[in-house]
């Protein structure tokens, strides 16, 4: 057993039998290390530790959102649900969970017929402007709902969060990146020259 697991283990049995009450910030950046070892044969090893503290409180935010973040690198979309909601239980304002509910209810949806599909898209939009209401440059989320439209077919509202999003929060590469596949949808399903017009009106830098 290396050095670094067994630190980890040292620190769950600790939890465990009540002896760390309160979890100081130094404690919570070493107990962290799970989240750099929840990698191909760590992975199960992680979401143990995690449940180990889940058995012991089953509310953890902690370690509810490390196994929510896991799921959701898997596409586990009804685990990433599942955890994320019991956070909202404890704390409905909890930005981190809103932002990971409303990425696993959109992509729900996809595979839902007409209306289940609306009301996974629905939820996902209402937690995406929870996020927004409370913090426009938390994480991509404003690429993340830009997405959501896209993927409803609201191709200009799509394009117009994404641009947003880059203006936030500059230092995101991804949706620098990603942004183009919403310009390429727009051109795909929009009628010439209306489209056109339309981009040529906009006052991006990137057009």
């Amino acid at each position: 057993m290396n050095k670094t697991y067994f630190h980890i283990v040292w620190i769950v049995i600790f939890f465990l039998f009540g002896r760390m009450p309160v979890l100081s910030q130094e404690i919570k950046t070493e107990i962290s290390l799970p989240d750099t070892l929840s990698k191909e044969k760590r992975i199960q090893e992680s979401i143990k530790l995690y449940q180990a503290i889940l058995d012991h409180n089953p509310y953890s935010p902690f370690a509810l959102s490390g196994v929510g973040k896991i799921r959701y690198q898997q596409e586990d979309w009804g685990a990433v649900k599942e955890n994320f909601s019991k956070i909202l239980k404890v704390d409905e304002n909890n930005l981190e969970s809103l932002y990971y509910l409303g990425v696993a209810y959109r992509e729900t949806g996809k595979f839902k017929a007409l209306l289940l599909r609306k009301l996974d898209w629905d939820k996902s939009k209402k937690y995406f402007e929870k996020v927004i209401e409370q913090d426009s440059s938390f994480e991509d989320v404003l690429y993340q709902y830009a997405k959501l439209k896209r993927y409803r077919g609201k191709y200009r509202a799509a394009i117009s969060l994404g641009q947003h999003q880059i203006t936030h929060r500059p230092d995101l590469v991804e949706p620098q990146v990603k942004i183009f596949r919403l310009y390429r949808y727009f051109i795909d399903h929009e009628d010439y020259p209306e489209s056109a017009n339309w981009l040529q009106a906009q006052s991006w830098p990137c057009l």
